[in-house]
């Protein structure tokens, strides 16, 4: 989402306020608002809001109202986009964020940062990290190579690391 054109951070403070996960005007800020509404609705990815023109994921919104910035990257810890509590949303890097994505849809294999050798057909367990690779081994068995793949990453990504790798 551009953020040129935006409704301040200020103005959600004033005009909507959080409670579990939710979002709910607080101040009647045009003739169409009722106060104590809920704001927003389910998308397929992210809960949106549309508020005076101009759309915003309900988890920055939820972010803003807990004393954040819609400039800040928002990971839901749980991997759920639709759960907006703000004991499971954090700030991170951009690459942090990256970490902790799901499967790719075009992964012919179903599980990241694991592809097949097209000459050996061997199993290939890597991963970079900041432009650099950090780990790379071959292997027969695809189960060895996720076995080493999460040992792996568990101790390089910390508490980023994903259990949805597949």
């Amino acid at each position: 989402m551009k953020s040129e054109n935006r409704l301040s951070e200020s103005f959600f403070k004033e005009n909507f306020y959080y409670r579990n996960g939710r979002v709910f005007v607080k101040r009647k800020y045009n003739s169409y608002v009722k106060i104590d509404r809920e704001v927003g609705c389910a998308a397929a990815t992210y809960n949106s809001m549309r508020v005076l023109g101009h759309n915003y994921g309900r988890h920055k919104v939820v972010w803003v109202l807990n004393g954040g910035s819609f400039n800040t990257i928002i990971d839901h810890i749980n991997g759920n986009k639709q759960d907006d509590r703000i004991e499971n949303l954090r700030a991170v890097t951009k690459s942090q964020n990256e970490i902790n994505t799901t499967v790719r849809v075009n992964n012919k294999l179903g599980v990241k940062n694991i592809s097949i050798c097209c000459t050996t057909g061997l199993y290939i367990a890597q991963a970079n990290r900041g432009g650099k690779r950090v780990f790379k081994k071959r292997f027969k068995q695809l189960e060895s190579a996720i076995e080493y793949r999460d040992e792996n990453l568990r101790a390089i990504d910390g508490e980023y690391f994903n259990h949805s790798l597949g």
